[in-house]
């Protein structure tokens, strides 16, 4: 009976995923964890979870003994949302990363909210549907 309305099961799928998403969302806290999507040269492109955030990264190498000059590319971050790149300086190599992210509590509790009302709202009763027959129509 509790399976049997289309906005349980849909409930039940939006739970599971914030549930996910926030186990996701709490180890992001304690450790940073990349899957490479793409690798070709000295560039590196990750599917990043992070400081609370999910998101896109991209990173591309540069030599330092090339004589490039490089500049600080400003970026934006407002409640866990970031855009934009960075140079991180390891020794011999500099590293340019691109970025964007997504915090995790803007999926989660969109979904968390979205689920309650899938659960916990009932459902209407359905009226019949009169039918009207066009004057004239009778036979007397």
């Amino acid at each position: 009976m509790f399976f049997e309305i289309w906005r349980r099961k849909a409930g039940c799928v939006t739970l599971m995923l914030a549930l996910v998403l926030m186990t996701g969302w709490i180890n992001s806290l304690f450790r940073s964890n990349r899957i490479i999507l793409k690798r070709y040269g000295f560039v590196t492109e990750y599917l990043a979870s992070e400081e609370g955030s999910l998101g896109w990264q991209k990173e591309i190498g540069f030599n330092l003994l090339s004589g490039r000059i490089l500049t600080d590319v400003p970026y934006w971050e407002l409640y866990g949302f970031k855009y934009g790149q960075k140079f991180v300086p390891p020794p011999s190599l500099i590293v340019k990363r691109t970025f964007r992210m997504i915090p995790y509590w803007s999926i989660v509790i969109p979904l968390t909210t979205l689920s309650a009302y899938f659960l916990f709202s009932k459902p209407r009763k359905s009226i019949p549907k009169k039918t009207f027959e066009p004057a004239g129509t009778k036979e007397t």
